[in-house]
């Protein structure tokens, strides 16, 4: 079967003329965005999206993306579709896509594994 995409784009620019250079990135705080539903989609459908850069072995960083979502209803409300997954994105940069789990009824979570 097919999966659903949310998208969720990530904008790292303060004003429209700023550029970050990749050593700034590193000092971004974390964030955290709430997903709203659009068109089609329960009203009391929510989300939450948790942004922010791990330390690993080896002085190595790393973007920690997480996503929960509440009251989704089934993917098979909008076609032959049996999961959800992520589209998120830093546009004109990279773009990542994983898979949400359903941990409970029309609850879903996941989170970007970046090796």
């Amino acid at each position: 079967m097919k999966k659903i995409f949310h998208s969720i784009i990530i904008a790292l620019a303060i004003f429209p003329s700023t550029i970050l250079a990749e050593s700034e990135l590193e000092k971004l705080p974390s964030c955290s965005e709430i997903l709203n539903p659009t068109a089609g989609v329960p009203e009391n459908a929510r989300g939450v999206a948790l942004i922010y850069n791990i330390d690993r072995t080896f002085n190595d960083k790393r973007t920690s993306l997480s996503v929960h979502a509440l009251y989704m209803p089934e993917p098979s409300r909008f076609g032959d579709f049996d999961s959800y997954e992520v589209l998120a994105s830093i546009p004109k940069e990279v773009s990542w896509i994983f898979p949400l789990t359903r941990y409970a009824e029309n609850n879903w979570s996941g989170k970007l594994l970046d090796q």
